[in-house]
């Protein structure tokens, strides 16, 4: 496998007959597929980067991938300096694992660095939903999930790894803050257990700090800028840990494949916009915010460009103190209403827009609460759009499978893509829009 930095693209280089693409206003996301076999050592490259070692020939049979970002992409100033680190390994040549002997200790590249693996791990621990999503998605069997220890609700797990993994014979090993002065309790299960690989992402991942030192810890969490290359670099990473890079190469060539038929679809499909539901709001989201990576899924054409980020749909302001006397108490109250009459008002200029499709992300299913549907049809804007009209609304929280709570779980990522192909399927394509 051979991943390389591509220029540019030119202004109506889209799309090409061997790439799939993700446009928005402000930078594009390109993979390449390729049916060559091309694989890179790079132990120059290695050894500069302090990998070590002589690294493994990966065996990624039929993959070449190409991840191209247009210049001074809004969506750049957001990737994180230890994920785009970890890309450059990549992007570059350089494989995810290196080690001096096949079957030996393995240097794995990720997001928060490079953690060595004695060797094949036999206990694994997963420290959230998404992550243990993921490893499930991949075959990689495990010893201990974040479910809540015994006598404590899993009723946000998704069916299908409720239904495998509440059973006994997988360490629960929750979650939960410590107080101060206490250690963390779920630290201290974790080193209990003694796995051979703990991984954490996203909503675990500052146990990264706390548990290297004891256990090799790798951390899947995934880049909203770069999402379906960090995803695609997380299978490869898993893939070699495993002992089993031509499978993940294989299933990440797999995914790419629906990504870019799923893109083929969408660029017959008009625009769309990204809803994010909490509570009795509903949030419109640009490229850059959240869940902007359904765009880059997708291959909708945004309404809602990053440039429009800037003061939108902030919610309320962070590390406010709080309102103690009556006098701020009303000058809370105050601005909280000047917020929200504004977003009122943005969001009825976005809808104005007239989206062809409106995807939504529902946190108060998450949670068992009213489902979102009911907030969007008491919104006037929404309901009276030409997409809620039509049908034309895809639910992405199906099942308990939660983009809230599960954003970059392969599972819940090869399942939307599926939700969203169906979607498209079923509806005609716009008329006279493009």
């Amino acid at each position: 496998m051979r991943w390389t930095a591509a220029a540019p693209s030119m202004p109506g280089r889209w799309p090409h007959s061997n790439e799939s693409c993700c446009r928005s206003g402000s930078g594009s996301v390109c993979w390449e597929i390729s049916t060559e076999t091309r694989v890179t050592e790079a132990g120059a490259l290695s050894r500069e980067k302090g990998m070590g070692a002589v690294p493994v020939r990966p065996h990624w049979p039929n993959l070449s991938i190409s991840v191209q970002k247009r210049e001074n992409s809004m969506n750049d100033k957001l990737l994180r300096p230890a994920l785009a680190a970890s890309l450059v390994l990549i992007l570059s040549g350089a494989p995810v694992v290196s080690s001096a002997q096949a079957g030996g200790p393995r240097q794995i590249a990720h997001v928060q660095g490079i953690t060595e693996v004695p060797g094949i791990p036999a206990r694994v621990a997963a420290t959230s939903l998404s992550g243990l999503d993921t490893l499930d998605a991949l075959g990689i069997e495990v010893a201990a999930v974040p479910a809540p220890p015994s006598g404590e609700s899993t009723a946000r797990w998704p069916a299908r790894l409720l239904e495998k993994y509440g059973q006994d014979k997988y360490a629960k090993i929750g979650g939960g803050r410590a107080r101060e002065g206490e250690a963390n309790p779920q630290v201290e299960r974790i080193k209990a257990l003694k796995p051979d690989l703990v991984v954490v992402d996203g909503r675990s991942r500052n146990l990264y700090s706390e548990l290297k030192g004891a256990v090799p810890v790798i951390d899947l969490s995934v880049s909203n800028a770069s999402f379906i290359a960090s995803v695609v670099q997380n299978i490869l990473g898993m893939g070699a840990a495993f002992g089993q890079e031509r499978q993940a190469g294989e299933q990440a060539h797999a995914l790419l494949g629906k990504v870019r038929a799923l893109h083929e679809e969408a660029a017959k499909q008009g625009t769309g916009l990204v809803l994010f539901a909490v509570g009795n709001r509903v949030m419109p989201q640009q490229v850059d915010a959240r869940f902007g990576m359904i765009y880059e899924v997708s291959g909708i054409r945004p309404v809602l460009h990053a440039t429009e980020s800037q003061g939108l749909f902030t919610g309320r302001p962070q590390g406010a103190p709080a309102a103690d006397t009556p006098e701020a108490k009303a000058a809370a109250e105050a601005a909280q209403k000047a917020r929200q009459e504004e977003e009122a008002r943005l969001f009825a200029e976005v809808m104005a827009r007239e989206p062809d499709w409106l995807f939504v992300v529902d946190r108060n299913a998450a949670f068992g609460e009213a489902k979102a549907a009911e907030a969007m049809a008491a919104t006037p804007v929404i309901a009276n759009s030409r997409a809620w009209r039509a049908g034309k609304v895809v639910y992405l929280d199906q099942d308990g499978a939660s983009w809230y709570l599960m954003a970059g779980g392969l599972g819940l990522l090869e399942s939307s893509i599926r939700q969203i192909q169906e979607a498209f399927d079923k509806a005609p394509a716009p008329a006279g829009r493009d």
